[in-house]
């Protein structure tokens, strides 16, 4: 039986919605059942614009193509679509292509709306059809270009008034901001309730709370999740936690969600202070690089934060960490002893450190005597990626430069293939560039955000008051003190009774520590 494929695009959520699928595909039945012929209808894009030819780079378009290259689909089958614009959008040579690579494989294809069959038989007889094909795909990509063009004019003027006027440009927004008027001329503002969660949530964070902890906080107090009838959360995940505090909008700006998501975006569409800021950018970072400082790999962390240096304490002989052993209230107590040896894997130092001593003993060390090095190694870092960051400056201007020389000389009637080759390749390296300014301009915000907001003494006076917290307290403050830890420590080494503490960024501390 001869097999013949319905293949259906829309690239709205509205035709989605609408009628647009089961019209395509009952029109679709309707002309295999007329011929006696075996329909398959599952090549679907649904929601992929033509426009660009991305339906035929990834969609399901892309995946009869390779089909038919491969033999899988068999000379003289049919394809079926409402029209030919559902096949391309795509300037006409791009266009004719798409169709003419069918037809050359053997492939008949079928428009309903005209029915027109596109064969390699009939167009030998009668070519007529192929100028029929064309100036349809003319139109449907002048209609497409022209469209986009007005949809591009309509939204720069919209982002030209959310930059100048602070217009908002869409009725959507984070969940712990509202749009208040009109969509197309109202002000975002602030749910009071909502933006205290955010930033009591990049507080816990910089004081050294996980995800999961404060996700398990906010469910403990019934604090109430974000959204409306089905969109309402029975509870709070970490993965929404995740997405707050990784969301620039918090401290108020703006960017598209390519950029958020780490693909390409468009740079030009990032607007500071578009909305309203639950905390300052000054917070935000400090967020980002008390998580940054958390290590991969280090043991699973205690909610009640019971060892403050899980992942910093190193043996000296193998250099596993340091595992946290507490037999319970029989024992004497928590003592610190290497991984390796523990679980008899190659070290052979199983010297028992009583946790008791270690704790105090390290947070004095640092909090007296190595303070210092640790402001100056911060300045140190920063002025680093400051000299980075300018010197990517330069080259990208320089870049920029060479690339209006070189389209100022095709607009002038100059160059062809090699500038035009030219002129992409420094497109490509100002993009590359621009992605490496803004990763190093993190790094400058995050490495100024760890200059530490409490001083050596103040680390020690949190320490002193652990014994009159209760249990959340407690666990909260240890978590600060731990967090503060992992700014200034890159390692301790414990050789024997010889602790050698190393700051980050230079200087050491060396303490003395007896066995049980």
């Amino acid at each position: 039986m001869t097999k013949a494929y319905s293949y259906i695009r829309f690239s709205t959520v509205e035709q989605a919605r609408g009628d647009s699928l089961r019209r395509q595909l009952e029109a679709a039945r309707k002309w295999s059942s007329d011929r006696g012929f075996e329909l398959d209808d599952t090549l679907r894009d649904l929601g992929r614009s033509a426009y660009k030819g991305g339906h035929a780079q990834l969609g399901a378009l892309r995946t009869f193509l390779d089909l038919v290259e491969s033999g899988e689909v068999e000379q003289g089958s049919y394809l079926i679509i409402e029209s030919l614009d559902r096949l391309s959008r795509e300037a006409v040579l791009d266009a004719a292509a798409r169709l003419f690579d069918l037809i050359r494989a053997g492939v008949t294809v079928v428009t309903l709306s005209d029915g027109q069959e596109y064969s390699r038989e009939r167009l030998q007889e009668d070519w007529t059809p192929l100028v029929v094909s064309i100036a349809v795909m003319a139109r449907a990509h002048d209609e497409s270009r022209v469209k986009g063009l007005r949809v591009g004019k309509a939204w720069e003027e919209k982002r030209r008034l959310a930059k100048e006027e602070g217009q908002a440009m869409t009725a959507i927004c984070p969940g712990w901001i509202r749009l208040v008027g009109d969509p197309k001329s109202g002000r975002y503002e602030l749910i009071p309730e909502r933006a205290m969660i955010v930033r009591r949530i990049f507080e816990d964070t910089i004081a050294g709370l996980g995800r999961r902890t404060i996700a398990g906080r906010l469910n403990r107090n019934s604090t109430p999740t974000w959204g409306e009838g089905r969109k309402a959360g029975s509870r709070w995940h970490d993965s929404y936690i995740q997405k707050i505090l990784n969301n620039p909008a918090v401290f108020g700006r703006f960017e598209p969600l390519g950029l958020l998501a780490g693909g390409d975006g468009n740079p030009g569409m990032v607007i500071d202070r578009y909305f309203p800021a639950a905390i300052d950018e000054q917070i935000y970072y400090a967020a980002q690089a008390a998580i940054s400082t958390r290590r991969v790999g280090i043991g699973r962390p205690s909610t009640k934060h019971q060892n403050l240096l899980r992942g910093l304490a190193k043996c000296g002989g193998c250099g596993s960490n340091l595992v946290f052993v507490n037999k319970g209230k029989r024992s004497s107590g928590p003592k610190l002893i290497c991984g390796s040896a523990h679980a008899s894997s190659g070290c052979d130092r199983r010297t028992y450190y009583p946790y008791r001593f270690v704790e105090p003993s390290v947070i004095f060390a640092v909090s007296k005597k190595q303070w210092p090095n640790l402001i100056g190694s911060i300045k140190t870092q920063t002025s680093a990626k400051q000299s980075e960051y300018d010197a990517l400056q330069a080259r990208r201007t320089v870049a920029m430069s060479r690339l209006t020389n070189l389209i100022e000389m095709v607009a002038a009637g100059g160059g062809g293939a090699t500038v035009a080759a030219q002129v992409r390749k420094l497109e490509e390296e100002i993009e590359e560039i621009g992605a490496a300014m803004k990763t190093v301009e993190q790094e400058i915000k995050a490495a100024q955000a760890l200059t530490p907001s409490i001083d050596g003494h103040a680390l020690e006076e949190i320490y002193q008051q652990f014994r009159n917290l209760d249990d959340e307290d407690l666990a909260r403050r240890r978590a600060t003190v731990a967090q503060k830890l992992r700014s200034m420590i890159d390692r301790i080494v414990f050789d024997d009774q010889l602790v050698t503490v190393h700051m980050i960024g230079g200087g050491t501390g060396r303490l003395y520590i007896g066995g049980p």
